[in-house]
């Protein structure tokens, strides 16, 4: 993005590589919302399917959604799997993933430090949403190559690239959570900064 802005840049794959390995221009993030192909599947993946059918949610959205456009529901169910790059001090400043998700991410290459305050109430949350104030005594991670995080939703969290980093990064809703995901998007409608 942008210095300063929330608004994504343009580049050509060859000069975002370039990005991502400088030691010499401003650090970037690099974000691939569309994986085809072969995605990538979660270490997991076969217990999800079968045993924790709470989890696929979005699957079952996407196979029963013959009224919605074909374009929306498959954008929903690609937001779900992603690629992330970021070159070293690249930083994702204090936000909460969007509407609700649980967020799974496994460090391809390279290494982060992610700052992450599990535990606020949705309160505590909206607080911090208005206030854009940094939460207090935050949980630091290092995560290096092969690590897998695995974060609640609504978790404020602040990360930052130690050495040039990929990252594939899975998330799921669960029925169950329903309620809280739509608390979420009311808080998202309010304070639209809050989220990545």
């Amino acid at each position: 993005k942008s210095n300063r802005t929330r608004e994504p840049e343009n580049m050509n794959p060859a000069e975002a590589v370039r990005r991502l390995l400088s030691l010499e221009d401003p650090p970037i993030n690099s974000l691939d919302n569309d994986i085809v192909g072969n995605r990538p599947s979660f270490p997991l993946q076969a217990d999800l399917d079968k045993d924790l059918r709470d989890f696929n949610l979005l699957r079952w959205i996407y196979a029963k959604s013959p009224t919605l456009s074909n374009s929306m529901s498959t954008e929903l169910l690609h937001s779900t799997q992603k690629h992330l790059a970021g070159s070293r001090f690249a930083v994702s400043s204090w936000h909460i993933d969007y509407l609700g998700f649980l967020t799974v991410v496994k460090v391809e290459e390279g290494a982060k430090l992610w700052l992450s305050c599990p535990g606020m109430s949705l309160a505590e949350v909206g607080e911090f949403a208005k206030s854009r104030e940094p939460p207090q005594k935050p949980l630091a991670m290092y995560l290096e190559d092969g690590y897998i995080l695995v974060q609640p939703p609504c978790v404020p969290h602040f990360v930052v690239g130690l050495l040039p980093t990929i990252l594939t990064c899975w998330m799921w809703w669960c029925t169950q959570w329903i309620p809280n995901i739509l608390r979420q998007a009311q808080l998202e409608l309010k304070h639209p900064d809050v989220t990545n």
